[in-house]
């Protein structure tokens, strides 16, 4: 046997873990966690980038106190492209490396720019179907028709959910309606009242 190599540990930085979403919403914000070892560049500094395409998005900077230092460091970006948007974080150090095959990592999150489509159905006017309203369509990511009595869209298959907000009630027992939601298999939430 022949003994081939080094032992001696020399200055490395390497990407440990990123954690991200696979899939977000387009103009919604999103966070990027990144898990970085620094071995023997006691008292250097060190800069993260975060970049989408060819486009540095932020820079941190790191003070690296030991010469055995891990770290977390987090991104929160907003997504602005549309489809699969490629990105990449990469760590400099301020001192030449050996190895830096691990100093960078590249994933893909795909931006979503659809939305999600809900009816709310109720007897009548009430401050709680404003209110739901007003919350739902906070996110980009929701878009609300509101029809009050015993009208319904013609096609109701555009929806991606329904709210029958105190329906059936005594006044309006919209079987028709209620029977075609229910046909539709999709997700239902029933608000009971008194």
């Amino acid at each position: 046997t022949i003994g081939f190599g080094d032992t001696i540990s020399v200055p490395d930085i390497r990407i440990r873990d990123v954690k991200h979403n696979k899939s977000v919403f387009i103009n919604n914000y999103f966070t990027i966690e990144t898990d970085i070892h620094f071995e023997k560049l006691a008292n250097q500094t060190a800069r993260v980038e975060l970049s989408c395409g060819n486009k540095v998005i932020e820079t941190k900077t790191i003070a690296i106190p030991g010469n055995n230092y891990f770290v977390t460091e987090k991104f929160s970006i907003q997504a602005t492209g549309k489809g699969l948007q490629n990105y990449k974080i990469t760590v400099i150090a301020s001192e030449p490396e050996i190895n830096t095959a691990n100093n960078s990592y590249e994933f893909v999150i795909d931006v979503i720019d659809t939305k999600n489509k809900v009816l709310v159905l109720s007897d009548g006017p009430h401050p709680d179907i404003g209110a739901m309203k007003g919350i739902l369509e906070s996110f980009s990511n929701f878009e609300v028709t509101l029809v009050n009595g015993n009208t319904v869209p013609e096609n109701i298959d555009i929806f991606d959910l329904f709210v029958l907000y105190q329906l059936p009630s005594a006044q309006n027992q919209n079987n028709q309606a209620l029977q075609l939601i229910l046909n539709s298999k999709k997700p239902l939430l029933f608000v009971v009242g008194g």
